[in-house]
């Protein structure tokens, strides 16, 4: 059974699927070229709304926020936070 997928997701086809073939009752679900353009979309999106938010933020709380979200994003294996291109803090200093 598939479960209902909203219009836009139907419409760029993220996934494709087909059956385990070592275990025939399970389905192995991959995203396609399609879905990892979504994907890289969306999290390129949040990174500049974040960035957008931090700059609003005042400095002097900035520095402890923008580490905290470096060692949030090596933790789930996430690119480097950049500015212009530009690391903005080495996690690994410490």
């Amino acid at each position: 059974m598939q479960s209902a997928r909203p219009p836009r997701l139907e419409a760029t086809d993220p996934v494709s699927r087909r059956v385990n073939p070592q275990r025939r009752r399970e389905v192995i679900i991959d995203l396609t070229a399609a879905g990892r353009r979504v994907v890289t979309e969306v999290m390129a999106a949040r990174r500049r709304e974040i960035t957008a938010l931090v700059a609003r933020m005042p400095a002097r709380l900035r520095a402890g926020l923008v580490a905290g979200l470096a060692a949030f994003n090596e933790a789930g294996g996430e690119p480097a936070l950049t500015l212009a291109g530009e690391p903005v803090v080495s996690v690994n200093a410490s």
